[in-house]
């Protein structure tokens, strides 16, 4: 600029080139910049003029030196798909970083190469960026990974689908503890998320698969959620085998789900003790219908623990 200005007074400027200036002068140093940076130089013209011949500009700009005009290099390498180039070269601009970042995960989305952009993990920050990243997680298989970051996602934007991909990886990865704390979080939440049958219904497949990872407080509160035909029985536990799952649960505090699960558990061994638990249900003696997981009157369930009981005694 200071040479333009010695020669503009020394009356060294045609009138063309003074009308020039004057106009470069009213351009602010980042604007001058950009202006530069739409100047190609002699070997990004001859990528530009390559062009749209993808291969041929490749080779070229393999010779072009990113760190002069930058943004005009990345530019090229983006319209030239010069994904290898991309590859070796970083930036210390930030917003070129990370358009080089996006043109990559791009790129690799495009070419179902997931695992490359696992090794992009540590530079992928934002949400799109790190939804892409749970997904290339789950197509190799690597669940644990693919649920935490579905699990944070969710958490900051509370969308269903997110939720439903992070119950899919843990399921997937067979995180049976870790979907019992989850049930346990949207629960004391009342979570809205309740009210869609694909997540409780995650929730009731996993019991089914790990019934010992879960409470009956839990399943008592995650039928309250369930149309009567999905709830999980009282029943359950002495038909399938795991009474030893809830045996020794403390019934002080629990309702009656809890109370008819246990009971039928203990008239295996202990008919009569488990008719006064029953009994106890209803301090009144009455024997009416109560919704307890199986939906059965008091007195038919009286009626079972005895047909349980005398089971029990017939294979001793």
């Amino acid at each position: 600029m200071a040479v333009f200005s010695e020669l503009e007074k020394n009356k060294g400027l045609n009138a063309e080139a003074s009308v020039a200036y004057q106009d470069l002068k009213k351009l602010t140093t980042e604007q001058i910049a950009q202006k530069a940076a739409l100047e190609y130089t002699p070997c990004t013209q001859e990528v530009v003029e390559a062009l749209p011949n993808k291969h041929q500009a490749r080779i070229l700009l393999a010779g072009c030196d990113p760190t002069t005009h930058s943004a005009q290099w990345l530019n090229l390498a983006e319209a030239s798909n010069a994904i290898n180039l991309l590859e070796k070269t970083s930036f210390s601009n930030q917003r070129l970083a990370k358009k080089r970042i996006n043109i990559l995960v791009n790129s690799y989305v495009k070419t179902n190469n997931w695992k490359a952009i696992t090794r992009l993990s540590k530079q992928l920050h934002q949400p799109s960026q790190l939804s892409v990243l749970a997904t290339s997680y789950d197509k190799l298989k690597q669940y644990p990974q693919a649920a935490t970051i579905w699990l944070k996602l969710y958490q900051q934007q509370r969308k269903i689908s997110l939720l439903k991909s992070a119950l899919y990886a843990l399921s997937k990865a067979n995180n049976h503890d870790e979907m019992s704390q989850l049930l346990s979080s949207l629960l004391k939440q009342n979570s809205i998320a309740l009210r869609y049958s694909a997540i409780t219904g995650a929730f009731v497949d996993d019991f089914y698969a790990a019934s010992d990872a879960y409470s009956l407080t839990q399943v008592r509160q995650l039928n309250q959620h369930l149309s009567m035909s999905k709830q999980i029985k009282s029943d359950y536990w002495v038909n399938a085998n795991q009474c030893d799952d809830v045996i020794n649960t403390d019934l002080s505090a629990q309702p009656a789900f809890a109370i008819m699960a246990v009971a039928q558990c203990k008239a295996e061994t202990n008919k009569q003790q488990a008719i006064t638990m029953v009994e106890a249900i209803e301090p009144k003696g009455i024997m009416e219908q109560l919704l307890l997981g199986s939906g059965m009157r008091i007195l038919i369930i009286i009626n079972k623990l005895l047909h349980i009981g005398n089971q029990s005694l017939n294979r001793n």
